[in-house]
This record gives structure tokens, C-alpha cells and sequence, in this order.
């Protein structure tokens, strides 16, 4: 007797999302959105104690039988559509979207850290797919902590209003030290309102500096608590120099990675971003960030030398999208001229 077959591809599925379901159901709550799936698996909730307090991330699962671990360990998966990429990228202004895969066979789980960055990466003017990596971690809690950091922490949408505004005021950031170290410790003469936004988005950023975020762990809050600040100032509503200088000093070497970090994601997304927002873009590439290991080397920089819009605010911008085109295979000028800024 004749009688419907099981699909492979269909009991792969079947099997990973079963597997997901069980190892990490200590997350929250799962939520199937396969019935209209245009790259996106799960929903998942994630709940805290017995509270559903509202906090998602979206999830793109990837199984295999045979899925492909590099000699580094990192599972990799290919064939990924570029109409993918950009719908994981549009979803994660809202949401973070990750991608797990699942060995079927081994029933290991891999979870990507958030797909925005590295998709956007991938994005070119070809239709070739791609291939996403996934990291060496399988251990199922480390995963499900993961998952609970990236539901609970600061969204896109914050990290790259945090990252403009550091961009737009890096010249003023270094003076606010400057002047704390300068000026008699003991006076009050910083601009109180700018050092709270500059405290508020560097904490943002800094966020995403995971050395930065062990190495402070269980303080981080409180660096960059203002009222806390105010009370060492006697609760004076502006702060001593000698509080601004403690406060800053141990923040602007992580900033300075930080920054220089997300430039070359930026500029390494450039195709991306010349469509989404070539403004950012060219924010990224004429900022330039001071190299310094410590106070003393601080104390030296040449804030001209260093200001984003001391530089020609188009040609070595035009250069760079010139070369850019070049290793594209798009001609320079109609690349230039189309993407004029």
C-alpha cells in the first residue's frame, strides 16, 4: 500500500524546535509563528520568576543532522537569502532577533548572539546567499542567559542614539575631563546637564563592552548614578571637579574601545547603511577616536587634531565610497553619484 512520506527537512524541523522547546524552557514562554513565517520561527517571552513583564526576542531556527562546526568550534549555517537579512535587521529596531541552530542528532543548541550586526554585514549588491555563524557555545544555561541579557538590555534604537550623540560631542567629552583635572578639584565649573547625557549614554554604550561589563559586575549602576555623585558632593547640585574627574577616568579607555569597535562594524556595513541611514555612515568615518592607554597619555591629546568635523566632511568620504564601489564591482561614479550625500 502507497502512503505520504515524512519529509527529511520536515522531521528536522519537527525534532529542533522540540529539542529547543525542552532545553531551554526554562526561558519563558514559546510562541509558534511559523503559520506565517517570513524568517522569523519563535517568539519567545521571557519571564522572570512568575512575572511576564513583556520583554521578547525573535528567533530563527536553523537544524541540521549534520550541521557544520568549524575547527574553531563555531557552528555555521548557510544558504541564508539576503531578503532574510534585511527582515532580521528591520525586525531588530524593535525587537533583538537571534538565530539557534539545532544539531538533530546530538541534540546540541547553538544561539547567535543578535543577528543585526552580522547581517548587516553580509548585505552587498549581489543576490548570492550567505552564511551565518553562531558561536562555540552549546552549554544550554549559558544560552538561556544569553537570551535573558538580551531581552532585558538596551534595544538598537537606544545603542545607536547613544553611539550619534557620543559622536556629536566627542570633542566636548575629552574637555569635560580635561577640565575636572585642570581646574581647582574642589570648584564646580562643568556643564551639569551635558555631563548627565554624556553619563547616560556612555553606560548605553558601554553596555555592549562585554569586558567592560565582567569587569564591573555588580557596580556597574551605581558609575554611572548621578544622585550617587551628588552625594559625594555633599549633595550640591552641581559636582566638584575631583568627583567629575573619578567618575569619567575609569569609563573613556572602554569608550574608547567601544568606539572604535562599532566604527568598523559600521564601516564594514556600509552598503547597508548608504540605503538606511548614510548619515550614521558618515558619522562613523570621520569621527576618529584618540589611541591612549592611560591618564597621563589623556592629558596630551590634540582635541584639533581629534574633533570628527576638523576633517573634509566629503573627500576622503567620497574616497572611501569610491573604493568601497571598486571592490563591489558597481562604477565609482554612478555608485557617488547615486548615494550623493
Amino acid at each position: 500500500m502507497d502512503f505520504p512520506k515524512r519529509i527529511k527537512q520536515h522531521k528536522n524541523e519537527s525534532d529542533s524546535f522540540a529539542i529547543i522547546l525542552y532545553k531551554l524552557r526554562e526561558i519563558g514562554i514559546f510562541r509558534n509563528v511559523t503559520e506565517s513565517d517570513y524568517g522569523i520561527d519563535f517568539e519567545i517571552e521571557v519571564v522572570n520568576g512568575d512575572k511576564v513583564e513583556g520583554h521578547c526576542i525573535k528567533v530563527q531556527v536553523k537544524s541540521s543532522d549534520d550541521l557544520n562546526i568549524r575547527e574553531d568550534g563555531v557552528a555555521t549555517v548557510g544558504g541564508i537569502k539576503q531578503s532574510s537579512l534585511n527582515y532580521w535587521a528591520e525586525i531588530s529596531y524593535n525587537l533583538p532577533v537571534v538565530a539557534i541552530a539545532v544539531d538533530v542528532v546530538s541534540e546540541t543548541v547553538f544561539v547567535s548572539d543578535a543577528l543585526f550586526w552580522q547581517a548587516i554585514s553580509k548585505l552587498d549588491n549581489t543576490s548570492s546567499s550567505k552564511t551565518i555563524e553562531f558561536g562555540d557555545c552549546h552549554d544550554d544555561k549559558k544560552n538561556i542567559a544569553k537570551l535573558r541579557n538580551l531581552a532585558y538590555g538596551y534595544g538598537l534604537r537606544d545603542f545607536i542614539y547613544a553611539h550619534k550623540w557620543i559622536m556629536r560631542n566627542i570633542r566636548q567629552v575629552f574637555e569635560i575631563y580635561v577640565d575636572a583635572n585642570w581646574y581647582d578639584h574642589c570648584c564646580q565649573n562643568i556643564d551639569m546637564n551635558f555631563f548627565k547625557s554624556f553619563l547616560e549614554n556612555c553606560k548605553v554604550l558601554l553596555y555592549f563592552n562585554d569586558d567592560f561589563m565582567m569587569a564591573n559586575a555588580g557596580s556597574v549602576d551605581n558609575m554611572f548614578d548621578y544622585k550617587i555623585l551628588r552625594h559625594k558632593s555633599n549633595n550640591e547640585d552641581e559636582l566638584y571637579n575631583y568627583i567629575v574627574k573619578d567618575a569619567v577616568e575609569p569609563l573613556l579607555i572602554p569608550l574608547e574601545n567601544t568606539l572604535e569597535h562599532f566604527r568598523n562594524k559600521v564601516l564594514s556595513s556600509m552598503y547597508y547603511w548608504l540605503e538606511k541611514d548614510s548619515e550614521y555612515l558618515r558619522m562613523a568615518f570621520n569621527t576618529k577616536w584618540p589611541t591612549f592607554t592611560g591618564a597621563d597619555e589623556l592629558m596630551k591629546v590634540d582635541f584639533d587634531k581629534f574633533y570628527a568635523w576638523q576633517f573634509d566632511p566629503n573627500k576622503d568620504f567620497y574616497q572611501f565610497l569610491a573604493d568601497k564601489a571598486r571592490n563591489m564591482g558597481i562604477p565609482e561614479y554612478e555608485f557617488i553619484k547615486h548615494y550623493s550625500l
